[in-house]
């Protein structure tokens, strides 16, 4: 198989690989690395995409440095703030933001009696706006409904490996 492969990464897998889960063997990091070290693979995100990942991420950290104690230590807050901008830095680097307007709005509205979640809808049409050959994700629900275009990151790095 030839060509360049265009795959838009769902904020899940983007979630797994900055906060490294599962730790041994992450698939998500493993499809990141692989991909950003191929020519022949564009990588896109959703711009809200984007956003969920800086405010899920700093959310989780400031959690995790609670976690310690009842109050949050000083400097923990900027600290995640930080760190939850230099992983939109990254993301910037490793893949491109697919255009999204009005319009993917309307289909993500349309999506709803199919596929319930706004979220996972708004990915969709992104993905069609941007003509990706696939969405990335480990939302179950979400390739269960989507089996022809949705692919786990394991099943990405496969198609990669096969260009």
């Amino acid at each position: 198989m030839t060509g360049t492969l265009s795959l838009l990464i769902d904020t899940n897998v983007w979630m797994d690989h900055y906060l490294a889960r599962p730790q041994s063997d992450n698939p998500a990091t493993n499809l990141l690395m692989r991909a950003a070290s191929c020519e022949h693979v564009n990588l896109l995100y959703a711009p809200t995409t984007a956003k969920d990942v800086f405010f899920l991420l700093e959310r989780t950290l400031k959690a995790m440095a609670r976690h310690e104690s009842a109050a949050l230590p000083e400097g923990a807050a900027e600290a995640a703030r930080e760190a939850a901008w230099a992983c939109i830095d990254n993301m910037s680097e490793l893949a491109v933001a697919a255009p999204i307007d009005e319009s993917e709005l309307w289909i993500a509205r349309k999506f709803r009696r199919d596929h319930g979640d706004f979220e996972d809808n708004l990915i969709i049409a992104a993905g069609e706006r941007a003509n990706a050959d696939y969405i990335v994700t480990s939302d179950r629900q979400l390739l269960s409904h989507l089996p022809a275009i949705a692919i786990t990151p394991q099943q990405a790095c496969e198609l990669i490996g096969s260009r």
